[in-house]
């Protein structure tokens, strides 16, 4: 630890200061940078038993809030490095319009992360309207949220307070002073050399789904048992294969999410989540591809403690504030969002997101994320190849 981290240490402790992560700071310099871009909010929707009692629900958020105080501070930059400290509650708004609406115009008032919260609460007849700033945020974060409030608003007692997000920001900051640390970095110096950077940029987002039936996952899990590769890898593997045809090139980088919690963060709301970056080629047999997906995979995962957001401001420092640095494509597999309602837009910093969930009759339920307008027809390529592997 160098003695200017030792110092703002100190200066944390004597203060209310708290330190924050590198994650936290490219969201900040974004947010500075154009605060009316939208592609850094995260608007969602939950429906509550009706009728809705008011009071009980003000207290059960409160009471959230109380638990992460990430959820209650506002950021700023002094002595060299972003700090965030407590501004208090936001409120809970009833908001006049119907859900949909009020999602898209929640979506587009920007967050003043330097003098509120970095969440907004509405309600809309018995809708519960929740927009997180994805500086204190992520898919995890959402899940927590949810059940939290769920428990909190039908008079359960919550769980333990969680350990507090600078605290894991603290903890992370001493560990990218390690060797350990400058040993990922090296190897990712390496994987990633010669990787033209594909920038993206923030625009609005159209989805489309496709089923694919149980027959035909089970088809692509047992592929992958024949090779020790898990269904992401398996997956991956393929769709690696037809990325690297609709872009002919036989060398494709994907970027994918690792939780970024280890056991004592499962229940603390903020930003964990870690985008790492799939590199590998795409020629040969699909027995080659998944064999080299599990291996790229299982390297990448091996390297993924340190942040992505580090590794761009180290590595490739002109593409810190691009949308989506290095990467403009990612494949994720997702457990799903509960019974959260989710906008019918979105604004995505992609030029294209496949995010793959397992549904409850055993199939696959694929999304392709990309921008409105755009035929894309990559979820039909996709699903046929999936379906080659019955013929």
């Amino acid at each position: 630890m160098t003695s200017s981290d030792e110092r703002r240490e100190l200066l944390a402790l004597l203060t209310a200061r708290k330190p924050t992560t590198p994650g936290q700071l490219r969201f900040w310099r974004l947010n500075q940078a154009d605060p009316a871009d939208p592609a850094y909010s995260w608007p969602w929707a939950l429906r509550l038993p009706s009728p809705v009692d008011l009071t009980r629900l003000r207290r059960a958020v409160h009471e959230v809030l109380d638990r992460h105080d990430v959820l209650t501070s506002a950021f700023g930059w002094d002595d060299g490095a972003l700090w965030h400290e407590s501004c208090g509650h936001t409120e809970l708004r009833v908001v006049d319009t119907d859900v949909q609406t009020a999602l898209r115009e929640d979506n587009l008032r920007p967050f003043r992360l330097d003098e509120e919260p970095p969440i907004r609460v509405g309600l809309v007849d018995d809708v519960l309207l929740v927009n997180i700033h994805n500086i204190a945020n992520d898919g995890w974060s959402m899940r927590v949220f949810v059940d939290e409030l769920t428990r909190a608003y039908r008079g359960e007692a919550l769980p333990e307070a969680p350990l507090q997000y600078h605290q894991h920001a603290a903890r992370l900051g001493r560990w990218l002073g390690s060797r350990q640390a400058e040993q990922q970095i090296a190897y990712w110096r390496r994987r990633l050399d010669g990787l033209e950077p594909r920038s993206g940029r923030s625009c609005q987002s159209t989805v489309e789904r496709v089923r694919i039936p149980q027959e035909t996952a089970d088809l692509v899990r047992s592929l992958g048992r024949r090779f020790r590769a898990t269904p992401f890898m398996t997956l991956f593997a393929l769709f690696a294969r037809l990325h690297g045809t609709r872009t002919g090139r036989d060398d494709v980088a994907i970027g994918t999410s690792v939780s970024g919690r280890s056991p004592d963060v499962e229940r603390t709301i903020g930003y964990f989540v870690n985008r790492i970056v799939l590199r590998m080629n795409t020629s040969g047999t699909v027995e080659d591809l998944v064999r080299r997906a599990r291996t790229t995979a299982l390297e990448a995962f091996a390297h993924s403690q340190v942040p992505f957001e580090h590794l761009v401001e180290r590595l490739y420092p002109t593409e810190y504030l691009a949308a989506a640095p290095l990467v403009d494509v990612m494949f994720v597999l997702d457990s799903g969002t509960g019974p959260v309602v989710e906008p019918e837009y979105r604004t995505s910093k992609f030029t294209l997101v496949v995010n793959v969930q397992p549904d409850a009759g055993g199939g696959l339920v694929i999304e392709a994320h990309h921008p409105a307008g755009a035929e894309h027809g990559v979820l039909q390529d996709y699903a046929r190849l999936l379906k080659g592997l019955t013929t």
